[in-house]
């Protein structure tokens, strides 16, 4: 005669056929995303199901309400809750970590797929504030960001020449982003007033640039606190196209000078000269580039 011990043994053994608890699983799982479509499994206490239903979707509201704390302010908070109940609802993650699930939240809304019509300057202002993050998860090491503390202390700091510098490159984990609108210079309080008008059709204060605007996002080193922060930055036009030319392109500094100024000729060489190498050092104290 078996023991029970043996007998426990055995059907744990046994293959699983389809069962219950899987078929429940699944119900209850489309119930937490859908709960308006989807009725509870009948054999779960609703009290419990309640609690699970609140437990994921604030996880995820205040996951994303503090990532997008202005998106939120200019969205208002009904609104706010209904973006974030579809993306609840909708979005299919690729990741079970929480750190990425705001990029999920941003390629959901790039996605144009949303019930919700968003403003332009809503959809670029929830990309930008995703920036700060994706840059500080970066996969960059801290030597790639700085370059070489010593270096830039002894030579950026001390009037590096920079002609005779070499070749540009830029610093891993960067990022740039053109914008219509100047999501950069957004706070709390003029989000709130633009909230009042935004949705209502009339005319918002917000000055706006013809040309847009091209922000840089990047990790910076703190020599003062001995650590590393994100910041992001407004960069001109020539400015990029320097950039472009000596970092992407890989032109020397030189020529690429020599290019530019032919669109700027009004301009005295030694004049344009100075502010080209007084903006590089700037770029390179800032981590944004770096020596080759």
């Amino acid at each position: 005669m078996k023991s029970t011990y043996n007998k426990r043994i055995e059907d744990i053994r046994q293959p699983n056929p389809p069962s219950k608890y899987k078929s429940t699983q699944r119900a209850f799982a489309m119930h937490i995303k859908h709960p308006d479509l989807y009725k509870r499994p009948p054999n779960l206490e609703v009290r419990r199901v309640d609690i699970y239903n609140k437990l994921f979707f604030n996880n995820i509201s205040q996951l994303l309400s503090s990532g997008f704390p202005l998106s939120k302010i200019l969205l208002g908070e009904a609104r706010w809750k209904a973006l974030i109940r579809c993306f609840f609802s909708e979005n299919v993650s690729f990741t079970p970590l929480f750190p990425y699930i705001g990029k999920e939240f941003v390629n959901y809304i790039e996605s144009k797929n949303i019930p919700i019509k968003l403003p332009l300057l809503l959809q670029e202002l929830i990309s930008f504030e995703r920036l700060e993050v994706d840059v500080s998860l970066a996969q960059v090491l801290d030597e790639h960001v700085v370059v070489n503390k010593d270096f830039i202390k002894t030579n950026v700091l001390n009037d590096l020449n920079i002609k005779n510098a070499g070749r540009f490159s830029w610093v891993e984990g960067i990022c740039i982003q053109h914008y219509t609108y100047p999501v950069h210079t957004l706070n709390v309080s003029n989000c709130r007033v633009l909230a009042h008008t935004l949705f209502e059709g009339a005319q918002f204060e917000l000055n706006v640039s013809e040309h847009g605007y091209q922000i840089i996002t990047y990790r910076t080193y703190d020599f003062m606190q001995d650590k590393f922060n994100v910041r992001y930055e407004e960069i001109s036009p020539a400015t990029l196209q320097l950039l472009d030319l000596i970092c992407n392109q890989n032109i020397s500094l030189d020529d690429a000078m020599d290019a530019l100024y032919l669109n700027c000729s009004h301009i005295k060489r030694e004049i344009f000269d100075n502010f080209i190498f007084d903006a590089l050092k700037e770029l390179l104290q800032k981590s944004i580039i770096r020596l080759m």
